[in-house]
């Protein structure tokens, strides 16, 4: 698992391509949270990736243990 700070300033590769921050009105935000939201930006998120580093689902809002949990199983990952 990796925690991201979608409002990260630094620039961020990943999968080898850079990721600049973008400022926007009031907060920017990083380019690397707008491609794995597809431009659908929603806090808080969670996308889980492949191991070819491919989302495969992006899950909105807070959690609690027992339905992460669930959600993550039926990946079958």
């Amino acid at each position: 698992m990796v925690k991201l700070d979608a409002e990260h300033k630094e620039p961020i590769s990943f999968s080898g391509v850079t990721y600049e921050y973008r400022k926007a009105a009031k907060r920017g935000v990083n380019e690397l949270t707008v491609k794995l939201l597809n431009g659908k930006l929603s806090y808080p998120f969670l996308v889980v990736l492949n191991t070819d580093l491919q989302s495969v689902k992006v899950m909105k809002g807070f959690k609690d243990t027992a339905c992460l949990k669930s959600e993550l199983e039926a990946l079958n990952l």
